[in-house]
């Protein structure tokens, strides 16, 4: 009973658990510039795309900015064989879109959105689209194939013709190739 009183006394003094609260930017701003990297996928492609991103206004959070006027906000997206979206950050601005966003800072020096939907668009007409990549066969899958193939067909050739030798003769032809194998060669 003694062990019981002590433990709630130390949970009623403890501070409350919280989970582990992450520091947030909300601003305004507009895409400058932006890179992309793409990785096709077998049904889908990955959009992993940098965003320079021009400050306008800061809501909330300026001391994680450190002053900068120019950030890099780091995107990405998968989108299906059709062009659909499938999952990741929606929307994302195009070049020169203006926009506002909820942006959690990371220790190496870029920001990424707090969500999938933290970004919202001044004008919807501004979000990014991207290509429908269709998987291209390479030069070297059909030069491979190609040799498999023929060597299909070598191989079947060479099975259907392996057992066949000389076609069986009538006893008269064998009686005078042996007739003229034991004949003296020198008469």
């Amino acid at each position: 009973m003694r062990a019981f009183l002590i433990a709630l006394v130390i949970l009623a003094t403890a501070p409350p658990l919280r989970a582990v609260e992450v520091e947030t930017v909300t601003l305004a701003g507009r895409v400058s510039d932006s890179r992309m990297i793409v990785h096709r996928k077998v049904r889908s492609a990955l959009f992993y795309l940098r965003l320079k991103v021009e400050i306008d206004r800061v809501e909330s959070g300026q001391a994680l900015l450190r002053g900068a006027r120019t950030i890099e906000l780091r995107c990405w997206q998968e989108i299906d064989g059709e062009g659909g979206y499938r999952e990741g950050h929606f929307p994302i601005p195009a070049d020169g879109a203006a926009f506002s966003a909820v942006l959690v800072a990371h220790p190496e020096g870029f920001f990424e959105p707090a969500g999938n939907d933290a970004i919202v668009l001044a004008d919807a007409m501004t979000a990014r689209t991207f290509p429908i990549l269709t998987k291209t066969p390479s030069a070297s899958g059909i030069v491979v194939g190609g040799i498999i193939g023929l060597l299909v067909l070598v191989g079947a050739g060479v099975m259907r013709y392996r057992n066949r030798g000389p076609k069986d003769r009538s006893w008269g032809a064998a009686e005078e190739e042996i007739d003229t194998i034991e004949k003296d060669p020198a008469e």
